[in-house]
């Protein structure tokens, strides 16, 4: 099988058009064909595509046509000089070829097509986002760039002793196991259920010894297992193996740094370090208005969901510290953004029904949870944290109107939901305990409280830190209710 021709120009050159057309379209969406289709699907920092190599060649004829085309004036010049249509199209055809088969860091090939047909089907890796035209094409095709280091690799291959076969397919074989593991891992924290991170957990040892080792990982997936282990650690309450893994995400492309500043400010909430808190959460919402805002070129609005969590996790933050104004500006920006996401809009909801409350506002309060609730659905694990904390909301209206016997079953049933799925490791698990500790008080039932309150305690340093806030509360409403003997 004949090497790639990396050091060829001309293809160089139809790569350089074949991308810089790819991307024009999917941020414009202008091109129309009377013929054969170009199918595109972006996917975080991938383009997916299929398309006959004389579709390809139409649209690469579109916008290399347009005055502002992206492409070195130098390549467009090289794929002029490959002549008639038919000669353009084999050009492109052997540079997909050589694209496909070396991976590259550029492109792979989702599945062979039957040799009858012409369709070719692929996915195309970017190292920044799609609308980062001009970022991506440099990297990819500028002096020393992607495709100049895999000239120089071939080079050197070509003088050094042949690579053991057994070992790069066992490599190739490590990517696409991994590939595959990444899949599993969900989009958002709240999807992180004890179940499945149980199922998820034999992935990981696996996917944190292919990041240890060098050489093994191509620049598209290290980023991505990087910011997935961080979410898993971080899900499971083990912080500090958490923490380095967001901090190497701020070396990587735009998305990732966005999404590894938005739970670097998660990480320091829970550790009570604000001042980082609110940096991490303002600088990933600067980087994100600037990929997802309403004046960037991405036409999809699949995207700003990602923008409502950070202005979701800043009114949290700004609620919690007390600055209710701004908590209050942040959080209608972030309903805005999640009109279309029932069980976003659903926490945005009960975070509304908080501030209520800090204004005691109890019809206002009681609005919002009600609300909360309907859009949060049937009692599931996915959606139990949510349900659970809309009904403690709900108990502490009940509390601060002297209902002591509601708010006493409402924090039950919040506690009870969150044992059926399992959330005993969850940072609500142990408040809602101190809740009903607190509410048996009221009722008169002491023993009942002591039990709970203890428990509580020994739950809240086990999760929180003897040191945290929450938990030194939690001890000191203990030792209020069972006071040491004064000898």
């Amino acid at each position: 099988m004949p090497r790639p021709q990396y050091r060829n120009p001309k293809r160089k050159a139809c790569a350089e058009m074949l991308v810089a057309a790819l991307l024009c379209e999917v941020n414009q969406g202008a091109f129309s064909s009377s013929g054969e289709k170009v199918r595109l699907r972006t996917e975080n920092y991938g383009i997916f595509v299929r398309g006959t190599p004389a579709a390809l060649l139409d649209l690469i004829e579109f916008y290399g046509e347009q005055p502002d085309f992206p492409a070195k004036k130098g390549s467009v010049k090289l794929f002029r000089q490959l002549g008639s249509a038919k000669v353009q199209r084999e050009g492109l055809r052997d540079t997909l070829t050589d694209m496909g088969r070396e991976r590259l860091g550029l492109t792979d090939e989702e599945k062979r097509s039957p040799r009858s047909s012409p369709t070719r089907q692929f996915r195309l890796r970017l190292h920044y986002a799609p609308t980062e035209i001009a970022d991506n094409l440099r990297w990819l095709f500028a002096s020393g760039g992607e495709w100049d280091k895999r000239a120089q690799e071939q080079s050197q291959v070509s003088k050094s002793e042949p690579v053991n076969p057994l070992v790069r397919e066992t490599q190739q074989k490590l990517l696409e196991y991994l590939y595959e593991a990444i899949k599993l891992f969900p989009s958002d924290l709240s999807e992180f259920t004890p179940s499945h991170c149980e199922c998820i957990a034999p992935f990981v040892q696996i996917m944190a010894s292919a990041l240890d080792r060098d050489g093994v990982l191509d620049e598209m997936i290290e980023p991505m297992l990087t910011l997935n282990l961080g979410k898993f650690y971080l899900a499971t309450n083990q912080l500090d193996l958490a923490l380095p893994r967001f901090e190497a995400c701020l070396n990587s492309g735009q998305l990732t740094a966005a999404n590894g500043c938005h739970y670097l400010g998660v990480w320091y909430f829970r550790c009570e370090d604000y001042s980082k808190t609110e940096y991490y959460y303002l600088q990933v919402l600067q980087g994100r208005r600037e990929v997802w805002g309403d004046n960037a070129p991405y036409r999809s609005r699949d995207r700003h969901p990602d923008l409502g969590a950070t202005h979701h996790s800043l009114a949290l933050l700004y609620i919690h510290q007390g600055q209710y104004a701004l908590a209050t500006e942040h959080l209608q920006t972030a309903l805005d953004l999640w009109d279309d996401r029932p069980f976003s809009l659903a926490r945005g909801l009960q975070l509304q029904g908080e501030l209520c409350l800090q204004h005691q506002d109890f019809i206002g309060a009681k609005d919002n949870f009600s609300r909360a609730l309907e859009l949060a659905g049937d009692r599931q694990e996915h959606n139990a944290i949510a349900i659970a904390e809309c009904l403690r909301g709900l108990a502490k209206i009940n509390a601060k109107q002297r209902h002591y016997e509601r708010a006493r079953q409402l924090w039950q049933e919040a506690l009870d939901l969150a044992s059926q799925f399992r959330y005993h490791e969850h940072p609500l698990f142990p408040l809602l305990m101190a809740d009903l500790a607190a509410v048996h008080v009221f009722l008169g039932d002491r023993p009942s409280a002591e039990i709970l309150s203890e428990k509580a305690q020994e739950k809240a340093l086990r999760i929180y830190g003897k040191q945290h806030q929450v938990a030194i509360a939690i001890i000191h409403d203990y030792h209020s209710l069972c006071p040491r003997p004064n000898f």
